[in-house]
């Protein structure tokens, strides 16, 4: 990791002797904990967990050709001051964890997100406009719908360093390629751009990247015109359907069919094609 990268008074990079890299922050602890998150970035980590009390960062490599050449993926930063250093300087170490955290952190950070988002009566759309590595890959995929910007990448990066995919990926990817293709593409590490992305349906959709947030809000928007309940029924049959016999997938859809046929969006879909409108559903 070059030291120009991070050129300027506040923020370097050095190597110490013992070859640990250091990031050192030139500022008050308050604002170094606010701009650490953006200067890791610069040096290619992304931070996915922290710890105020104990002063650390827990990063991944944002780069997975960075990732690969590493010794480890996972890395935990500390502060720490020492009396001969400016008042006002904090260092950070980039060293590899104890493998012993990996799991507490996965636990702790990433699966809640996971259970989270997959538990949403609502329809998530994720909007991906730049690299999707590791678990923020899986975490894309644990959303409902996915479009991605032109710049768009879509990289594995488990296996590649001697990791096994985590945050839901192997039960989520399946559902969404198929069981064989999904483990091909986990083990193979393949990086996949937008339209690659587009072609095996990880997305659905790809657009110009300065179209990207606008697309996303007005496909929100459009799904939340629609009869949300009868959307959230929906999301929960196909969310039950992997664990269900056929017969009670079967029952499952009866219950929810008389729960929907009982509500007023349904009356209303009802009048509004035998009146010839456009419908006005209210999600009851």
């Amino acid at each position: 990791m070059p030291r120009d990268i991070l050129a300027g008074e506040r923020a370097q990079l050095e190597k110490a002797s013992d070859g640990v890299n250091q990031l050192v922050l030139d500022d008050s602890f308050d604002r170094a904990w606010r701009r650490v998150g953006l200067a890791l970035d610069r040096i290619g980590f992304t931070v996915v967990d922290r710890d105020r009390s104990k002063g650390q960062y827990f990063v991944r490599y944002s780069d997975p050709e960075t990732a690969a050449k590493s010794e480890g993926l996972l890395n935990k930063l500390m502060f720490w001051r020492t009396k001969d250093e400016k008042p006002e300087q904090y260092r950070i170490t980039i060293a590899q964890a104890d493998p012993s955290e990996v799991g507490a952190l996965l636990r702790r950070s990433y699966n809640p997100n996971v259970v989270a988002l997959r538990g949403l009566e609502k329809p998530v759309v994720a909007a991906v406009n730049g690299p999707a590595a590791g678990a923020g890959l899986a975490l894309a995929v644990a959303c409902d719908v996915r479009i991605a910007a032109r710049s768009a990448t879509f990289v594995p990066a488990f296996t590649a360093i001697g990791l096994v995919p985590d945050s839901g990926i192997t039960q989520t990817l399946g559902r969404v390629l198929g069981q064989s293709a999904a483990l091909e593409w986990m083990i193979s590490g393949e990086r996949l751009d937008a339209a690659a992305a587009l072609e095996r349906g990880i997305v659905s959709r790809v657009v110009e990247d300065g179209d990207l947030a606008a697309e996303a809000a007005d496909l929100a928007a459009d799904l939340a015109a629609k009869p949300t309940r009868a959307i959230a029924m929906t999301k929960e049959l196909f969310a039950a359907s992997g664990e269900a016999t056929l017969e009670q997938q079967l029952d499952h859809e009866a219950r929810l069919q008389e729960t929907a046929a009982a509500g007023a969006d349904f009356a209303e879909g009802v009048a509004a094609f035998r009146d010839k409108r456009p419908p006005e559903f209210t999600g009851r």
